[in-house]
């Protein structure tokens, strides 16, 4: 596995969560839930990674992200939109939201599983991926359902849909759009041991430390300058710890930190993510990855729709 699951620093507190899955999976939905309704626009189909936050049982912070591997983007513009994710996401999601609606085929799904595990390693799916049904409703109410469980549905009829909790490790939940704060305490319960399982850290790679080491640093530029403390001996020792510290050990930051309050540091964050985003992630390997998952993934859909 190029990934792992490693110490979040600093940023422990947070419980960071990334939706993936296809457009009209029901991502934002999800997001919405979760976080509480209007964080996300659930009448648009997501076209760029969006980082909402907010204090629910503690911060959560939840990336949603376009569909990356159904649509006739270019592999330039899905590189652009996975460094988005990781910059946002950094120093890694403690769970990765798999969003399936559970009324369709789920051919896309296991393929997508496929490809997150190309791109961020194995452990991005077998310790911290979770298939999150949605869509009940529509089921029950076409009939397909037959008067079961969604439990017995998946069970019974749906082996497509079972393949991807085998890949999942057995994580998932079915979100009920009429579910209320009860399932959504569940799903987070389900987070909360799947992070347990995974030794308590969220789950990280060269990418993601990357991208954390690159926002940490752009987040202490923009807040020197701000302040209007430019010395270039300043910048070189700046760039000495950054080089010589565990990129998962932040304790450089601390001295900045205390000269600025930390909702300005959030909002300096925020800036330093969105200017990151823009920037490679592990250019090479990761240009590599993408452009051989999406051959592979364009050819199988062309198969299926002959």
């Amino acid at each position: 596995s190029d990934g792992k699951s490693c110490p979040c620093g600093a940023r422990s507190s947070e419980l960071r969560l990334v939706l993936v899955g296809r457009s009209r999976a029901g991502k934002s939905e999800v997001g919405n839930c979760i976080l509480g309704l209007g964080a996300f626009r659930s009448d648009l189909v997501t076209q760029d990674c969006e980082k909402k936050r907010a204090e629910v049982c503690g911060r959560k912070v939840l990336v949603d992200t376009p569909d990356w591997f159904t649509t006739e983007k270019s592999p330039d513009d899905v590189r652009a939109q996975i460094t988005s994710c990781v910059a946002l996401s950094s120093p890694g999601p403690h769970a990765f939201l798999l969003c399936i609606p559970v009324d369709q085929p789920a051919t896309m799904e296991v393929q997508a599983l496929q490809a997150l595990a190309s791109i961020f390693g194995t452990d991005a799916v077998q310790k911290h991926a979770i298939a999150i049904f949605t869509f009940s409703d529509r089921l029950r109410d076409s009939g397909k359902a037959k008067g079961k469980s969604i439990e017995a549905y998946i069970s019974s009829e749906r082996p497509d849909l079972l393949k991807v909790v085998e890949k999942c490790r057995d994580r998932f939940h079915i979100m009920e759009r009429d579910g209320g704060a009860g399932n959504v305490a569940e799903l987070l319960e389900m987070v909360d041991q799947t992070v347990k399982e995974a030794g308590g850290q969220c789950y990280s790679s060269p990418a993601f430390q990357e991208a954390e080491n690159k926002v940490r640093q752009k987040q202490m530029e923009i807040a020197r300058e701000q302040k209007g403390f430019k010395p270039e001996a300043q910048k070189q020792e700046d760039l000495r710890l950054l080089n010589s510290e565990r990129r998962r050990n932040f304790s450089y930051m601390q001295p900045l930190e205390e000269d600025v309050v930390t909702e300005e540091m959030e909002k300096l964050r925020d800036e330093a993510e969105m200017s990151v985003s823009a920037m490679d992630i592990e250019t090479n390997r990761i240009i590599i990855k993408i452009e051989n998952t999406l051959c592979d993934s364009m050819q199988h859909f062309c198969c299926l729709c002959c």
